[in-house]
């Protein structure tokens, strides 16, 4: 009996933790796995990026295709696409976002932020500043 009590305290501590960690913590195991199949998708596409996530989906295997489309927050049981920035071919700089998390969060500093995907594959965490001066320089595009 000891024991089933413990093992569900332990249960409730750790539901409870991961409900804490961010969004932005949440995403960013899945864009690195959106820039699994980007990186794939330049290599065999003469370095262009995907005209839209669609057309990334449709590369990519069908288990991972809905990753491609949408941040699942599987803590909240929803999905939301993501906004993608296809970068004019003038754009050469590697650190342009590419696919940002389609909603800003604000951090411990009181900030608001959002995880992003760059155009050198790493991800990062872009200001909220940062975000709108791209929105308004590209047009984001998001899946149907």
């Amino acid at each position: 009996m000891k024991c089933g009590i413990t093992t569900l305290l332990l249960v409730s501590l750790l539901s409870a933790c991961a409900s804490k960690v961010s969004r932005i913590q949440r995403a960013k195991p899945q864009l690195k796995g959106v820039a699994v199949w980007m990186s794939q998708y330049a290599e065999q596409n003469e370095g262009r990026f995907p005209a839209n996530l669609d057309e990334l989906a449709r590369f990519a295997p069908p288990e991972y295709r809905t990753s491609c489309l949408y941040f699942v927050d599987g803590s909240h049981g929803y999905a939301s696409p993501w906004a993608y920035f296809p970068p004019p071919a003038s754009d050469t700089e590697k650190t342009t976002p590419l696919v940002v998390l389609p909603f800003s969060e604000t951090t411990s500093d009181g900030n608001q932020r959002r995880a992003a995907l760059l155009r050198n594959m790493e991800v990062a965490v872009i200001d909220e500043r940062e975000f709108q001066e791209l929105a308004k320089r590209i047009k984001p595009m998001r899946s149907e």
